[in-house]
């Protein structure tokens, strides 16, 4: 019996480590239907014997937007959220050591922007950062990284310093195998340079809860703020296909219902428009457009407070 079969349908949240673990129950009873697609998946898991003596203990399995929610159902929604394609999946064991066993998923977003989305939707500034793909995070229980399109999440539930070695080796295989995956989305390039190293995230639908929003890209930076006291505020980053679709963006933002229901007032010198208004959960929140961008930040005490770091942007 596989050592998961007790545990089908549970989310385990990450011990000792800070961030979530999903660890699938059981495997479901799809088999894998292997077009290119998924062939290339099943490649990058590797076979009994390549990682130390980890032997594959189940056939590679293949998961759909379909059938997702089979594998990570509380979480299934939250990836689709971001365009996930598929997912392979296999489990590992120690000949030697029944209890001990690494699971190995590799989720397909479709692309670079997307997988960098996903995974960093799940990080934290503070974590324990390694240099696996183009960025992976190790905690007691999971290593997860990314690469292209692929985020990969590596599980266990034994905490010891062999399960993180065997976690870090497989890491290393995966990532080899996706070689030619390297790098972070060049949209970065347009958040301050000042912001938080790893805050940055990419939010695929509804930013601020608004479905015109789409594709925005943020990251948090550290402030001065009423009366010289550190502030932590988040700055954000879009593009339109051109400034007409840009404009009628900024107009629908700026009569949402992310305001507080007050009036929206503009800032001198700022974009080709932009307004300010204070919001019922995010502080005040500035929005500049500037041909067919839109960038802004949110968590301000005051509007003035965005002029250093905004006109950077423009």
């Amino acid at each position: 019996m596989r050592m998961w079969g007790a545990l089908r349908g549970v989310v385990l949240a990450g011990l000792l480590s800070g961030f979530p673990i999903l660890l699938c129950a059981q495997q479901a009873p799809e088999s894998a239907q292997c077009g290119s697609q998924a062939a290339k998946l099943f490649a990058f898991l590797p076979e009994s014997g390549v990682v130390g003596h980890w032997d594959r203990k189940t056939t590679p399995t293949l998961y759909t937007p379909e059938n997702l929610w089979k594998y990570i159902n509380g979480a299934a929604e939250h990836y689709l959220s971001y365009g996930f394609q598929r997912l392979a999946t296999a489990e590992y064991a120690l000949p030697h050591d029944p209890e001990a066993a690494v699971v190995v998923d590799i989720y397909d977003m479709g692309d670079g922007e997307r997988g960098f989305g996903i995974y960093s939707s799940e990080r934290q500034p503070g974590y324990n950062f390694v240099d696996i793909g183009t960025q992976g995070y190790l905690g007691d229980l999971a290593l997860n990284f990314y690469a292209g399109p692929y985020y990969v999440r590596l599980s266990t539930f034994k905490i010891s310093d062999e399960m993180k070695a065997g976690l870090k080796a497989f890491g290393k295989e995966v990532a080899r195998r996706m070689k030619e995956q390297r790098g972070f989305p060049t949209a970065l390039r347009h958040l301050p340079a000042s912001r938080i190293l790893n805050s940055e995230k990419m939010i695929y639908r509804n930013f601020l809860g608004q479905p015109y929003m789409h594709k925005v890209w943020l990251a948090d930076c550290a402030i001065l703020e009423a009366g010289e006291t550190q502030h932590t505020v988040t700055i954000f980053w879009t593009s339109f296909e051109d400034p007409r679709v840009a404009h009628e963006a900024f107009e629908k933002l700026k009569t949402s219902d992310v305001s507080s229901g007050e009036t929206a007032s503009a800032l001198n010198k700022l974009g080709d428009e932009n307004f300010w208004v204070p919001t019922k959960y995010h502080g005040v929140l500035v929005v500049v457009r500037e041909g067919a961008t839109l960038f802004g930040g949110y968590d301000y005490q005051e509007a003035k407070s965005a002029l250093p770091l905004l006109k950077g942007m423009q």
